[in-house]
């Protein structure tokens, strides 16, 4: 099997137009005194941006056989550079920062990976335009309110497919998410409970909770939403339904 077909089944594309990764380099900060850690650099070409921002440390997480070969041969030289084959789900992050071009397949499981690793500082990515709208816009879906409760998220600048190789078939965006809340245990529930007021949008509040206000669930804020889920009637839900 070829490395581009196998990565067409990965739902990995290379990121290869030079002025999008110029455009890339020139948003990033320094990373001096940084660890960073990369899903799936494939062949490198986004590595290389991040290594003209010199980080102390750069982590490079590939799960295919022959990309893993590649990098290890342009980059094991480094001694800032580790290489690890491994599923990038399987990682425990402990850098401060993420920065990479992620599989369009995973990127929800990802994003919520990205907003239980507390270590994670910053995360620039590349991800599927319609999934940066979702999250950016602030869609009334799981992975969207999850990622805005705990990050400040920001689209960068969008990308077209012909920038890719493989090319995809659709376009990409690059966004930048800043932590503005760390993970704990008291939020270990706060993935299903959004799951369930996401299904049950167009209920009235009042419906399962002990509000006053007449107002649908798919109309609460980020903050009623917190409070909601902090509350007695939150505590019992987590007992009985889940």
């Amino acid at each position: 099997m070829s490395s581009s077909v196998k990565r067409v089944k990965l739902s990995q594309n290379f990121l290869k137009d030079k002025n999008i990764l110029k455009k890339i380099e020139n948003i990033l900060p320094s990373l001096k005194e940084k660890s960073v850690i990369e899903f799936g650099p494939g062949e490198g070409s986004l590595t290389e941006v991040i290594l003209a921002k010199k980080p102390l440390k750069l982590v490079l997480v590939e799960l295919d056989l022959k990309c893993v070969e590649f990098v290890k041969k342009k980059f094991s030289h480094l001694d800032n550079v580790k290489i690890i084959e491994m599923n990038c789900l399987d990682y425990k992050i402990v850098e401060d920062y993420l920065i990479s071009s992620i599989p369009y397949s995973i990127t929800k499981e990802i994003f919520k990976k990205i907003v239980i690793s507390n270590s994670l500082k910053e995360s620039f990515l590349v991800v599927q335009k319609e999934f940066a709208q979702k999250v950016c816009d602030l869609y009334f879906v799981p992975v969207s309110l999850y990622t805005n409760i705990f990050f400040k998220v920001e689209k960068m600048f969008d990308i077209k497919k012909g920038s890719f190789f493989p090319k995809p078939d659709v376009d990409s965006s690059f966004i930048h998410l800043k932590r503005i809340k760390k993970f704990s245990k008291g939020d270990l529930y706060l993935w299903d409970f959004l799951n369930f007021l996401t299904q049950n949008k167009n209920r009235d509040v009042k419906k399962y909770f002990n509000r006053d206000e007449n107002k649908k669930i798919g109309k609460l804020s980020l903050k009623e939403i917190l409070k909601i889920y902090a509350d007695e009637h939150i505590r019992s839900y987590r007992r009985d339904k889940l």
